[in-house]
């Protein structure tokens, strides 16, 4: 990848307290893992933050880190609006379409797009490479993240891993994210997190909800493009998402959940269309969107305007 000796050298020198954000799924939280991990063999401080809607994002600008580290999240939009890399090192690592190369005076940015647009390379593979020669002992970590997002197919344990990673994402508040990227990097292999009592638990209520979801989808959704409204307490749009497209993937498959103070998060997922570009599209001026060309997402505050627009785009 382009720029990998400019990361590689920020990584070697950061000292002082370390801020680490990350998205907040599987390959997000398991390259956050990866980087804690790394940084606690050079005994750096390390503070973990997940992106949550923005408010993740503010806590992270706003704390006085000596050093900035991001995974799994495009730079546009909310890092230069906030004007989170003012005089302070930044260290981005992530995997998706962005909008431009942000590599400059005191930021570094690797992506594998940036060699080949189409390139697709998981984050939390991206930051192993990065640090694969004294990180051979977390290889694991990096094919779980992998795994969640479907860079490999990855075996039934890195699979389980990886849904139960989702079980916590879905079920938990931002805080037993970063609990969990603490706890995975300190995990000296997969074995010591599948068999962890409590994410046990959490990985079983969250296959119960799933099942009675995919049961619902099936008897109130058809068609070509569908739209589904998930009624439940639990964030598992993206995941429910990934198994419905499993089970229907000749569909766009539109999923959407009210959530407080008059927002919507949705989850699309498409072969026919890039729908990544749509969803950001149809986001504009009402909220935020974009990802994959096949996986993305969006958070509007007015679904029924998004809505009309996505479609208009679609046909």
């Amino acid at each position: 990848m382009k720029h990998e000796a400019e990361a590689r050298k920020f990584l070697s020198s950061a000292k002082g307290k370390v801020g680490v954000l990350f998205h907040d799924d599987a390959d997000g939280i398991s390259s956050a893992a990866l980087v804690l991990a790394y940084l606690s063999k050079r005994d750096v401080i390390a503070v973990p933050v997940a992106f949550d809607d923005f408010e993740g994002v503010a806590k992270f600008a706003k704390t006085g880190f000596d050093y900035y580290i991001v995974v799994d999240l495009p730079p546009n939009e909310f890092l230069e609006k906030l004007q989170l890399i003012e005089g302070k090192p930044l260290l981005v690592v992530d995997h998706h379409p962005f909008e431009r190369d942000i590599n400059g005076k005191n930021v570094v940015f690797v992506n594998p797009r940036i060699d080949d647009p189409k390139a697709y390379v998981s984050a939390s593979h991206c930051f192993y490479d990065l640090v694969k020669d004294t990180m051979k002992d977390f290889e694991w970590l990096m094919r779980v993240g992998a795994t969640g997002d479907h860079e490999i197919e990855g075996t039934e344990e890195e699979a389980v891993a990886a849904d139960t990673i989702g079980a916590v994402t879905a079920m938990k508040k931002p805080a037993a994210f970063e609990k969990l990227a603490t706890f995975l990097s300190k995990c000296k292999r997969i074995d010591d997190f599948l068999y962890n009592a409590n994410y046990q638990k959490l990985k079983a209520l969250l296959d119960n909800e799933l099942e009675k979801q995919i049961a619902r989808y099936e008897l109130e959704a058809s068609g070509e493009i569908t739209f589904f409204e998930l009624k439940t307490r639990y964030g598992i749009s993206g995941l429910l998402n990934t198994k419905l497209f499993d089970l229907y993937p000749k569909r766009t498959l539109i999923l959407y959940r009210k959530r407080p103070g008059d927002m919507w998060s949705v989850s699309g997922r498409s072969h026919k269309y890039d729908i990544g570009a749509a969803l950001k599209k149809a986001s504009e001026g009402i909220g935020s969107g974009g990802g994959h060309p096949v996986a993305a997402g969006a958070y509007v505050n007015d679904f029924k305007l998004f809505k009309k627009r996505l479609l208009e785009l679609l046909k």
